[in-house]
């Protein structure tokens, strides 16, 4: 451990690698780019946290103690030195495999806009003049009911519908998203009757998977904690660390 001024401290990530009994940085460099992205998604400046120094004559990173947490909670649980140390971080800081799995969601979620994003412009290209009745369509699809309906069967504000899907269901719109995208594509359809009709067909399917594959309706997964207090609390995760 080193300490950068009288306030922050850091750790080489040779020196975690080593302690988790990785082989050597490069073997490390996936739970890197794991760390990286966990601070992308939390807006969360990167450089602040994780920097490429040279350490004598090689090449390696300096993190700070919250990334160094995020690093040992991305590490590979098969081996015991890593589960010991996500004990000892998860009494420490309350940080666990737990919270791993909600940031999981965190960046599900952002893949989510994005891939609505894409699916706008292309819709759109095609002839959607009304995208909200065309989102609706798929999912009348996939719930059998309007994303309206969905939030009042849930009993949510309008705003938490997607924050507060579990992983599965984050994935399963996702794939509606992607899918319908390439189907306007692939089949050339036009038009906003036929663009909405495939959109809904496309969530039939997808709720025909997860029926049968976990023999619950899409509409009855369970609501899970809001994305935006998971973020909040990383934050304060964050500030405990650094402070």
């Amino acid at each position: 451990m080193e300490k950068a001024d009288k306030k922050i401290e850091s750790w080489w990530a040779s020196q975690i690698a080593n302690k988790l009994e990785y082989k050597d940085l490069n073997s490390f460099s996936g739970v890197i780019d794991k760390t990286i992205h966990t601070l992308t998604i939390l807006n969360i400046p990167v450089f602040e946290n994780i920097s490429p120094k040279m350490n004598g004559k090689k090449q390696d990173y300096k993190l700070s103690r919250f990334a160094s947490y995020i690093a040992v909670l991305h590490a590979d649980s098969k081996k015991e030195s890593v589960n010991q140390a996500k004990y000892n971080i998860a009494r420490k800081t309350g940080l666990s495999n737990k919270t791993l799995k909600e940031l999981e969601r965190v960046g599900l979620r952002e893949e989510l806009s994005e891939a609505n994003k894409w699916l706008s412009s292309v819709a759109k290209k095609a002839g959607v003049r009304d995208y909200r009745s065309f989102i609706n369509a798929g999912y009348m699809g996939m719930y059998n009911m309007q994303s309206r309906q969905l939030v009042e069967f849930r009993k949510l504000k309008p705003s938490d519908i997607l924050d507060q899907m579990g992983k599965i269901e984050l994935s399963a719109n996702l794939l509606r998203l992607s899918l319908t995208e390439k189907a306007i594509e692939s089949k050339n359809v036009k038009g906003q009757a036929p663009l909405e009709e495939l959109h809904k067909n496309i969530g039939v399917n997808i709720r025909k998977s997860i029926t049968q594959s976990l023999n619950k309706y899409p509409e009855t997964l369970s609501v899970e904690k809001d994305i935006e207090l998971v973020k909040k609390e990383l934050f304060n995760y964050k500030q405990n660390a650094t402070g």
